[in-house]
C-alpha cells in the first residue's frame, strides 16, 4: 500500500487584525438614511427581537460549518460557512452577523421623571439571560444625553440576579439633568464583540448543491451567540422580502496556552499566493491564511479515485536551546466495521526540528508549524473511516491528538 505524502509547510505569518471589524455604518447627524441604512437597522432589529423572543419566524433556516485559528493575542479566527437551500431568497440580499457573549441581554426600557424638584427619573425595563447559568450582579450603565445625543451623565445601577431564560425586570432612580430628553442602558459585557453588515449577490450553486456564503470574524475565548440574517433588497414595496436567519451557539477555544492545534480544514483546494489579500477582499475570501488560499471541502465524502487533503496548524510548542521546536506528527487511520473500529494503516511521521525547518524559522517571528496530508484513496475499500492526527512536542514531553472522520465512495 502507497501513500504520497505532501510536504507540510513550515512558515507562515497570519493576523487578523481590524480590517475584519466592519461596523454598520454610522449615518451622518441631520442626513436623511440611506436605502443601506434602512436595511442595515431593520437587520439590526430583527437580531434583537430574535434575542429578546419576539421576532416573527424565518422564511428559511441556515446550516452552519466553522473552523477556529489563532490569531493576535488571545484572539482566535473564526472562519465560517452558512448553507441556505437554493431559492429560498432572491439573489440580491443584505447579510448581517453579530457576535454575542452568552448572558443577560436588555429586552426593552422606558424612562419617567418623578414630579418633584431633585430632577429624579425612574428607568424601568427587562432583561433577558441567554447563557445556562445564573448570573448575579449584572451591572448597568445608564446615561442622560440631550436632544442632540450629547452625554450629560452616567449612573450605575446593579441587577441582583438574572436566571437563565428568564425575563428579569430592574429598575433604577438616576439623577438626571433637566435638559436630559434622551436615555441609554448598557448590559456590561452585552455588547456584540463582532458585527458586520454588506450587501452582496448570492453565488449560484451546483446542481443539487446549497448556497454557500464565506465569511468570518475575531473574538477571544468564551461561549457565544452567533446571529446570522440573510434579507431580501426590497424591490415591490407590495411584497415583504423574505428573511433567512441563523442562531448558532459556538464556543471559541483558548489557542493561546499550552499544546494546541488549530481545526483541521479538510480541503478540495489548497493553493499557495504570492502575497496577501487586500482587506476589502480577506472578508469576502476568509478562508485565505496568510498566504494560502484553502477551499473547503464542502463534504467529508470522498470519492475512491480522489485524495484527502487535509491542513492545520500547531501552537505553543516548547523550543530546544537552539530556539528550534521538535515536533513529531502521526497520522493513524482506523476503519469503522460492523466488528467495530479497526488499525487500518498508517502514513510516515512528519518531523518539525532543527534538522527539518529552515534556518530563518522562528516561533518569535510568527512563523508556524504547518502540518497537513494530501493522501490517494484509492487502496481504501469504500466505507467509513477515522484519521486520527498526533502531535508530540518533544521538549516539552506532550501530545494533543485531533480526529477527522471522512467516507470514501466508491
Amino acid at each position: 500500500m502507497r501513500f504520497r505524502v505532501s510536504a507540510g509547510l513550515t512558515a507562515l505569518m497570519f493576523a487578523a487584525s481590524a480590517w475584519l471589524s466592519v461596523p454598520v455604518q454610522a449615518q451622518r447627524r441631520g442626513a436623511p438614511p440611506s436605502q443601506e441604512q434602512m436595511e442595515g437597522l431593520a437587520l439590526t432589529q430583527y437580531v434583537h427581537d430574535v434575542v429578546t423572543g419576539v421576532s416573527a419566524p424565518p422564511d428559511a433556516t441556515l446550516s452552519w460549518e466553522s473552523y477556529f485559528v489563532k490569531s493576535q493575542g488571545e484572539n482566535v479566527y473564526v472562519p465560517f460557512t452558512v448553507k441556505l437551500d437554493a431559492d429560498k431568497l432572491g439573489r440580491q440580499v443584505a447579510m448581517y452577523y453579530s457576535v454575542v457573549p452568552q448572558g443577560p441581554q436588555l429586552v426593552s426600557f422606558k424612562a419617567a421623571a418623578q414630579d418633584n424638584d431633585e430632577n429624579i427619573a425612574v428607568v424601568s425595563g427587562e432583561l433577558v439571560n441567554t447563557s445556562a447559568s445564573v448570573r448575579e450582579n449584572v451591572n448597568l450603565t445608564i446615561t442622560m444625553l440631550d436632544g442632540n445625543g450629547k452625554p450629560l451623565g452616567t449612573q450605575q445601577a446593579t441587577v441582583p440576579s438574572v436566571a437563565p431564560g428568564q425575563r428579569t425586570p430592574f429598575t433604577a432612580s438616576v439623577k438626571a439633568p433637566r435638559t436630559t430628553t434622551q436615555y441609554s442602558v448598557v448590559v456590561e459585557g452585552a455588547d456584540s464583540v463582532f458585527r458586520d453588515l454588506s450587501f452582496l449577490e448570492l453565488p449560484t450553486p451546483s446542481r443539487g448543491q446549497p448556497v454557500r456564503v464565506n465569511r468570518a470574524f475575531v473574538a477571544p475565548p468564551g461561549s457565544y451567540d452567533v446571529y446570522v440574517v440573510l434579507r431580501e433588497r426590497p424591490r415591490d414595496p407590495r411584497t415583504p422580502p423574505k428573511v433567512a436567519l441563523l442562531k448558532e451557539r459556538v464556543v471559541v477555544p483558548n489557542l493561546s496556552s499550552e499544546l494546541m492545534v488549530s481545526s483541521v480544514f479538510l480541503a478540495d483546494k489548497i493553493e499557495p499566493l504570492s502575497a496577501p489579500l487586500k482587506a476589502e477582499d480577506q472578508i469576502k475570501q476568509p478562508y485565505t491564511l496568510g498566504t494560502m488560499a484553502i477551499e473547503p471541502a464542502t463534504s467529508n465524502a470522498i470519492l475512491q479515485s480522489g485524495e484527502l487533503s487535509i491542513i492545520f496548524f500547531v501552537y505553543n510548542t516548547a523550543v530546544d536551546p537552539g530556539q528550534k521546536p521538535n515536533v513529531q506528527i502521526q497520522y493513524n487511520f482506523h476503519r469503522k466495521t460492523a466488528e467495530g473500529e479497526k488499525f487500518f494503516n498508517r502514513t510516515n511521521p512528519q518531523e518539525f526540528n532543527a534538522q527539518t525547518l529552515p534556518p530563518e524559522f522562528s516561533l518569535s517571528q510568527g512563523h508556524q508549524i504547518v502540518g497537513g496530508q494530501s493522501v490517494p484513496l484509492a487502496s481504501f475499500e469504500p466505507g467509513d473511516y477515522r484519521l486520527e492526527i498526533q502531535v508530540s512536542d518533544k521538549v516539552a514531553g506532550k501530545t494533543v491528538t485531533a480526529n477527522v472522520p471522512f467516507t470514501v465512495v466508491g
